[in-house]
């Protein structure tokens, strides 16, 4: 994938979720590229087209110079999004590694008490 493309599809991800439509206008397209570079109408047309047709965007609709655009999955070279059920299972394994200190701490103290009843 080339610059242009890599530059407008970090665009569109920086907007928000992946599948969620925003609309954006052909200046802030121009305004994520890097010094010295430049893209005219047709450029920017040109790399949305390629987005689509490779399935990492969707376009909704388009006006003048205004998109309507969703981001539809990572590139290559992104790292994986974590999905619901790695959040669920890291949610978990956090909720009993509390749930086993708050224990453990909670029988060392009624042990200690238990001690100092004692003597």
């Amino acid at each position: 994938m080339d610059g242009i493309c890599s530059a407008v599809f970090d665009k569109i991800k920086a907007l928000g979720a992946y599948g969620r439509y925003f609309v954006i206008s052909e200046e802030e397209f121009f305004e994520e590229l890097p010094e010295g570079q430049r893209l005219g109408r047709a450029e920017l047309a040109k790399a949305i087209k390629s987005l689509v047709a490779d399935g990492y965007i969707d376009v909704k609709y388009s006006d003048g110079n205004l998109y309507c655009i969703a981001a539809l999955k990572n590139l290559p070279d992104d790292p994986p999004i974590q999905t619901a059920k790695d959040k669920r299972a890291k949610n978990f394994e956090t909720f009993w590694a509390a749930f086993a200190g708050g224990a453990a701490g909670g029988i060392v103290t009624a042990l200690l008490c238990l001690v100092f009843l004692l003597c």
